[in-house]
């Protein structure tokens, strides 16, 4: 798929340019289903809203040194792409990505585990020496949404990696039919609140309607972030029956975004694209 604009659990949502990160390590308590050493998230600091076409911030710096261009893609306006399988991904979108969320999301010393997992998580773990394969293969549940902008002046060829989010998305049935946001990271305003409704759309047409996700409530707006995405909390029971893994460290607020919600709900603003629904059921897309 791909959405032209214009112009996401444990992060800070501020004014742009700041983006701040947390990290989470769960703990072997009730859960039915894999045991993750970390999953979180960074955001830009745009407002949840889904315009026509994304206009990049020229005021917002990125946190690492100059973007990658990746071979065979150009691009001439920015525009949001996803949610496709890591397996099916090119590898030079895969290390756009990568890059971005090292880079502008966990760049911290303190950050490693969360840069190790999402290495996994998109299959690009580095062998240890004299290792021909690595130890677990990519993930089976791992999607990725991305962002590309222009990369340099206008016509020039190429483009990087603006905005990137990584769903795990288990087709199970029942309670366990649902996905997780594992991570999101954006440095371009809107692209990470779009990416969000892309996300939307694409569990909608899978029929999964049950998006999960955390806020650290020692981040203070994550928590009303996520309540403009849409999101609202639930119990420890709601998010173990779903099969998900908890935390062990920090104050989280277990969260999860209903797909069956009115249209209005999940663009969380006022001038929405007026193109979603009322609602989605039985896997209808938006």
């Amino acid at each position: 798929q791909l959405v032209h604009l214009s112009a996401a659990p444990r992060a800070q949502l501020a004014s742009p340019p700041a983006s701040l990160t947390a990290s989470g390590v769960p703990h072997e308590g009730i859960s039915e289903g894999p045991l993750l050493p970390v999953k979180t998230e960074a955001t830009e600091g745009a407002e949840p809203v889904v315009l026509a076409r994304v206009a990049p911030d020229p005021e917002q710096p990125l946190n690492c040194e100059p973007g990658l261009a990746l071979d065979g893609h150009r691009a001439t306006e920015t525009s949001v792409h996803g949610f496709t399988h890591v397996h099916r991904c090119d590898r030079a979108i895969l290390e756009g990505a990568r890059r971005l969320f090292h880079c502008h999301g966990w760049p911290g010393p303190d950050d490693g585990p969360s840069r190790q997992y999402i290495s996994e998580l998109l299959g690009l773990r580095r062998l240890r020496r004299g290792q021909k394969r690595p130890k677990r293969p990519v993930s089976s549940v791992a999607y990725l949404g991305w962002a590309l902008e222009p990369l340099g002046a206008a016509g020039e060829a190429g483009a990087e990696v603006a905005a990137a989010a990584i769903l795990s998305v288990y087709r199970y049935k029942g309670r366990r039919r649902c996905a997780c946001l594992e991570f999101i990271a954006s440095r371009l305003h809107g692209a990470g609140a779009a990416l969000i409704g892309l996300a939307c759309r694409f569990l909608g047409e899978l029929g999964i309607l049950r998006l999960f996700s955390g806020a650290d409530l020692s981040r203070p707006l994550a928590l009303a972030a996520h309540e403009r995405w849409g999101f609202h909390a639930v119990d420890l029971q709601e998010w173990a029956y779903a099969g998900l893994c908890f935390y062990g460290s920090g104050d989280v607020q277990y969260m999860l975004l209903d797909l069956r919600a009115p249209a209005e709900e999940l663009a969380g603003a006022e001038g929405a694209a007026p193109a979603l629904p009322q609602r989605l059921e039985g896997g209808v897309a938006e």
